[in-house]
C-alpha cells in the first residue's frame, strides 16, 4: 500500500490539533478559522450581532478562553412577538503552542468579525537563508 505524505496537511493538521477546543462548553454555530504563517497564528470568527463588550478573552498557562454572550433584548415597552434570533453564550477553549509569543497576543473586533493574532515567538519563526554566488 503507498501513503502519501503532505507537509502541507501535516502542518495543518498540527496546528488544528494544537489549537482545537476541549470541553463540553462549545458552541457549535461559531465556526472558527485558524490560519498560520511565516508570523503566527490567527484565530477568527464571525459573530454578528455581538457588542464587543460581551467578548471577553483570558489567557492562562498557556490556554486562551474566549468568552462570548449575546444577548437580544426587546426595546423598551415592545413585547416580542417572533424571535429568530435568541441570546446565548459560549466559552471556548484553544491550548496555544508551545512556539506562541504569550506576551504578544492581542485581538481586534471589527464589523462582528473577531481577529486573535497569536504570533510567533522570535525563535520558532523560519529564517531565510540567503545563497550567495560565489
Amino acid at each position: 500500500m503507498l501513503t502519501v505524505r503532505s507537509p502541507f496537511l501535516d502542518t495543518f493538521s498540527a496546528v488544528r490539533e494544537a489549537l482545537y477546543a476541549y470541553g463540553p462548553e462549545q458552541r457549535e454555530d461559531v465556526d472558527w478559522s485558524i490560519t498560520k504563517d511565516e508570523q503566527g497564528i490567527t484565530l477568527s470568527a464571525a459573530l454578528p450581532g455581538i457588542d464587543s463588550d460581551a467578548i471577553e478573552l483570558q489567557l492562562e498557562k498557556g490556554v486562551l478562553q474566549i468568552a462570548v454572550e449575546r444577548k437580544v433584548v426587546a426595546p423598551k415597552g415592545a413585547r416580542t412577538v417572533r424571535e429568530e434570533s435568541s441570546s446565548w453564550s459560549g466559552t471556548y477553549r484553544y491550548r496555544l503552542p508551545a512556539e506562541v509569543d504569550v506576551e504578544q497576543v492581542s485581538a481586534l473586533y471589527k464589523k462582528g468579525i473577531i481577529s486573535i493574532a497569536l504570533p510567533l515567538k522570535q525563535a520558532a519563526q523560519p529564517k531565510r537563508i540567503v545563497v550567495e554566488k560565489a
